[in-house]
């Protein structure tokens, strides 16, 4: 699927890349979410929300709190860490 939307370059669309990194984070491929992820130039709570939930229900919370301090130091904006903090307490 991923080498689809590439080869059709859908791969800009942010809620596609949301989509396949949370289908990878629910099927056990953390290192494919992982490098997805990291790929991405533009993230969003949905982005950072599928892969620390992944890496938490998969076992592996040291992994999810490293990504939580690194949604939370700069450049990411202070508004998107309130709005994620709110979230991540519901």
């Amino acid at each position: 699927m991923h080498a689809k939307l590439v080869k059709q370059a859908l791969f800009s669309s942010l809620y596609l890349r949301n989509n396949l990194l949370n289908m990878y984070a629910k099927c056990s491929h953390l290192p494919d979410a992982l490098k997805l992820f990291d790929e991405m130039t533009h993230k969003n709570v949905v982005s950072w929300t599928a892969v620390i939930v992944g890496f938490i229900q998969k076992g592996h919370p040291v992994e999810a709190l490293s990504l939580c301090s690194d949604a939370c130091t700069p450049p990411v904006n202070q508004a998107f860490v309130e709005n994620y903090m709110k979230i991540m307490k519901l």
